[in-house]
């Protein structure tokens, strides 16, 4: 090799080890992952009672989840089940999601997402099973003061046939404060408090209406969150206002606690 091949070889091999050393490392994405498992009294969900819909006897149900996200994306993926406390802990209903999640200001929260509804209750009665796919979004607004604002649109479709499609709106009014603040992942303690008003759109089977159109429930709730590092302990209890007869045949209340780890 010429002497002055060489040379420029040598001095280019320099220059970009120097550069290699001088230019900030490349961190390696961090897995943002989340277990969970929640104890509910009931399971309410969009003002309906989940475990009657499947033509259960309500009670106590065990939910399972892991939540799993890319730090510094806002993609995040969810699988949970859910269990009906009683003779047979039955699993009822697993749930497959994926969601979007962004602050688009400090105070100021979109998020958008997709949902699958595995009915797992075996009917020997030869009742279609209640699958569904739900799509939902929606904003949240937060204030200095503790208060946040949000509205969520859900848009239901049963694959069972027979169903049409239809939405759910909740608007929600919150108020949370640290009791306890949290310091370099130590102890805290936050205080919550959250009222929803929950409005459908028709439901219809066979083209028969089974639920009115207009505001079906109002809900309130309480819910203290204790942290002591990556663990997160949620108890909390709720009320439901029930309008609709056809949405629930009471007014129910339940009360539950949620444990989850973050890695």
């Amino acid at each position: 090799m010429p002497r002055r091949l060489l040379s420029g070889v040598m001095s280019w091999t320099c220059i970009a080890l120097a550069l290699a050393r001088s230019a900030p490392a490349q961190e390696t994405p961090k897995i943002d992952l989340e277990v969970s498992s929640a104890f509910l009294t009931r399971y309410i969900w969009n003002g309906f009672d989940r475990v009657e819909s499947y033509g259960l006897e309500s009670g106590p149900v065990i939910q399972p989840g892991v939540t799993l996200g890319m730090e510094g994306t806002p993609l995040h993926v969810h699988v949970g089940g859910s269990f009906v406390v009683n003779d047979q802990s039955e699993l009822h209903e697993m749930v497959y999601g994926v969601h979007v999640e962004r602050w688009t200001a400090p105070m100021t929260r979109l998020y958008i997402g997709y949902n699958y509804f595995d009915d797992r209750v075996q009917r020997p009665d030869g009742v279609p099973s209640l699958d569904g796919h739900e799509l939902w979004g929606g904003l949240e607004i937060r204030s200095a003061m503790g208060t946040r604002t949000s509205l969520m649109a859900r848009w239901e479709n049963p694959s069972q046939e027979g169903f049409d499609p239809y939405t759910v709106l909740d608007g929600t009014l919150g108020f949370g404060k640290p009791i306890i603040p949290a310091v370099a992942g130590g102890f805290g303690l936050n205080f919550d408090l959250h009222t929803h008003v929950l409005y459908n759109t028709t439901v219809k089977q066979l083209d028969t209406e089974v639920v009115h159109g207009g505001f079906s429930a109002w809900q309130t709730g309480l819910a203290l969150e204790l942290k002591a590092g990556a663990v997160v302990v949620t108890p909390s209890v709720d009320y439901q206002m029930t309008f609709e007869d056809a949405v629930n045949d009471e007014d129910p209340v339940w009360a539950g606690v949620n444990l989850a780890y973050k890695f």
